[in-house]
């Protein structure tokens, strides 16, 4: 099984928005969205993890829904940092798959 982790938990800060980066709209879509779409319609992915800070979780739930991202199967809580985001979804798939 083949599994693309996304790691979407960033702030944004120096963007300066009054939210992350990865859900600000372009051409009518979050950012994120045009990263997910890639591995949705990737014949060798075969489901897809996001890590994402906690608080936009309902956010990403409600685009997956709303854009059909049926490969999108887990989502994790980002950490602190870089580093820690990557092993919370590391950690997030053990026993999943």
């Amino acid at each position: 099984m083949n599994i693309a982790v996304i790691l979407a938990g960033g702030v944004g800060a120096r963007l300066g928005a009054d939210k992350p980066k990865q859900f600000i709209e372009v051409l009518g879509k979050p950012v994120l969205f045009y990263t997910i779409e890639k591995f949705q319609n990737h014949p060798e992915i075969d489901a897809i993890e996001i890590v994402c800070l906690a608080s936009y979780q309902e956010s990403l739930k409600k685009m997956v829904a709303d854009f059909g991202l049926s490969k999108v199967r887990w989502m994790a809580a980002g950490g602190k940092n870089f580093q820690e985001s990557v092993m919370q979804g590391v950690f997030h798939l053990k026993g999943k798959c």
